[in-house]
């Protein structure tokens, strides 16, 4: 598969696109603030740690195919998908009553 060749470092450590390295199958090592803890599941897709070391190393033990597998659910076609079903229908304006529209 194309994704394994890039996807020979072991561990990934990084505090932004976490998502394209998952996808490849690198499990990812990261401190634990927004972005990566949003992402990252922990002892599964990778480690958030106050300790990088640490956590890099606990990452050595994980499977980079649940990586890659948990990382293709957020797909552009998936978060299409899902603000699809989120969508509901704009109520029409009362007769008589669109200034408020207008200007909004």
């Amino acid at each position: 598969m194309p994704w394994e060749k890039i996807s020979k470092p072991p561990v990934y450590s990084v505090v932004s696109d976490t998502p394209p390295f998952m996808a490849c199958g690198v499990p990812v090592a990261a401190y634990p603030v927004t972005g990566p803890v949003d992402v990252v599941q922990q002892g599964q897709t990778g480690f958030c740690d106050d300790d990088l070391q640490k956590a890099a190393l606990a990452c050595l033990e994980l499977d980079g195919k649940k990586c890659r597998d948990y990382a293709l659910r957020f797909s552009w076609k998936a978060a299409a998908e899902e603000f699809l079903r989120n969508m509901v229908p704009a109520r029409s304006a009362p007769e008589g009553n669109t200034d408020r529209l207008v200007n909004a």
